[in-house]
């Protein structure tokens, strides 16, 4: 004998909480697939608060107290314009923690940790997700819950701005501000030969020391010494094979029109436990030692350190 469902009340409440729930796994997995965020326990919202995004203006985003912040999203509606802004800043407390001089040297950035870039799409990552531990990776999240009093991107905006902007906000389960990862940029007189870069602050413990090299490879060896010892020495292309290699995550050192860098990688293990104490307390004297095969007036070089807002 045959069965029948019996269509009630009952059944078409089931049926259509089932259709709901299916409906929104599809949208939140098309969502994260957008974001880059399976794996990850995280929401992602929208930012409610940007200020005019126009030609030759400073368009400010200011974020929300009480979440903890991993990623901020912009999404550039023409891919032009990405190409348009200069002077990225992010600022806690009127405190300014990283800078880029433009949207390229942000993807460069985000090249470099592995990070897929998408034309039209630039991501700002505060929870580094090249690291293997979870609790490592969201220790590092920018958390709001106290400790923060104001919480600010803002960017210059070149000629013809074409489009609009958005911008989404990958957030976690709420915290206090605690250690942060800070970048900060400097500038060296390079001479022909040898040179000793000391002229940084002293705080916190180092990531990374990305130098951007020049087209013809100027640098061609680096030295880290610490209380007078040499922790560090390797020739360029030995230091670009060894993070070509990391694992888990290979760092991938851009070419073309985005920065060429040179890094010094304290973690590429993927490991917090690598970063280099820069404190005096430990060591009074800590340089890198460069040689460069030509003078270069111009020459820069990002220190990325792991410290707390009241070093920043």
């Amino acid at each position: 004998m045959k069965k029948y469902l019996t269509l009630n009340a009952s059944n078409i409440l089931l049926a259509t909480v089932l259709a709901l729930l299916v409906s929104f796994n599809l949208v939140a997995a098309e969502e994260a697939v957008m974001f880059g965020v399976i794996g990850a326990v995280t929401d992602t919202i929208k930012v409610p608060s940007i200020s005019s995004f126009v030609s030759n203006v400073t368009t400010t985003i200011s974020l929300v107290r009480g979440l903890t912040y991993d990623k901020i999203i912009l999404l550039f509606s023409d891919a032009g314009d990405q190409g348009k802004i200069s002077n990225i800043k992010v600022d806690l407390n009127g405190k300014t923690i990283r800078t880029y001089k433009d949207a390229k040297v942000l993807a460069a950035e985000n090249v470099y940790f592995g990070d897929p870039q998408t034309n039209g799409k630039l991501i700002l990552n505060f929870d580094q997700t090249w690291l293997r531990n979870l609790n490592e990776i969201k220790s590092l999240g920018i958390g709001t819950q106290s400790g923060v009093a104001t919480f600010n991107i803002s960017f210059d905006c070149g000629d013809n701005i074409a489009g609009t902007l958005k911008a989404w906000a990958q957030v976690s389960e709420p915290k206090p501000l605690g250690t942060i990862m800070i970048k900060r940029d400097f500038s060296h007189n390079l001479i022909q030969g040898v040179n000793d870069l000391s002229g940084f602050p002293r705080q916190g413990r180092l990531i990374l020391a990305n130098f951007i090299n020049s087209a013809n490879n100027n640098i061609t060896n680096l030295e880290v010494r610490r209380a007078n010892q040499t922790i560090f020495d390797l020739t360029a292309p030995l230091m670009l094979d060894d993070v070509k290699k990391a694992y888990p995550r290979p760092r991938k050192v851009t070419t073309l029109d985005l920065p060429k860098y040179l890094p010094y990688d304290a973690c590429l293990d993927g490991s917090l436990s690598g970063a280099v104490n820069l404190s005096r307390d430990v060591a009074d004297d800590f340089r890198f030692r460069l040689t460069a095969a030509e003078a270069d007036a111009g020459f820069n070089y990002s220190l990325y350190t792991l410290n707390n807002l009241q070093n920043a």
